[in-house]
């Protein structure tokens, strides 16, 4: 009898997976997020010059190492999109809202923005995130990445 039928979960593999620290917090909360098909973790660790934001890496869990996302510094608050190939993320460096392929690329700029306080990518390729500024106080916005 298989796992569908008899209603009980198959188990899955346990891997160990060790994230340099320190990784950046927003907020009081570690900036990682798990990519939406579980096969891969995205997270900002600090830069070396203390900088504000940090640096992305992505680990695919079947791989040993994480991979430092070239060019996508400064950055707070990531997101992975629906599909599991790209991540969306705040540039303190630019004050602008990017993404890049997590297969590696240069980041593309969205938007700019005064900050944010969290964003989520939604299934029609929308990004809904809530925007922070001095003169604005928090406002939602959308931006679609494809266009």
């Amino acid at each position: 009898m298989d796992s569908q039928s008899s209603g009980v979960a198959t188990p899955c593999p346990f891997r160990d997976l060790h994230i340099p620290f320190p990784v950046v917090t927003s907020g009081g909360t570690p900036d990682l997020v798990i990519s939406p098909d579980g096969t891969q973790i995205v997270y900002v660790a600090d830069v070396a010059d203390g900088s504000p934001g940090g640096q992305l890496y992505v680990q695919v869990f079947d791989q040993l190492d994480a991979v430092l996302l070239r060019g996508a510094v400064g950055a707070i608050n990531p997101f992975i999109s629906p599909d599991s190939d790209s991540v969306g993320y705040f540039s303190f460096q630019d004050r602008t809202l990017k993404r890049v392929p997590l297969q590696g690329g240069p980041p593309i700029t969205l938007a700019a923005v005064g900050g944010i306080d969290g964003a989520n990518w939604g299934p029609d390729d929308t990004i809904l995130f809530a925007e922070r500024g001095i003169s604005t106080g928090s406002r939602r916005r959308a931006v679609n990445p494809s266009r």
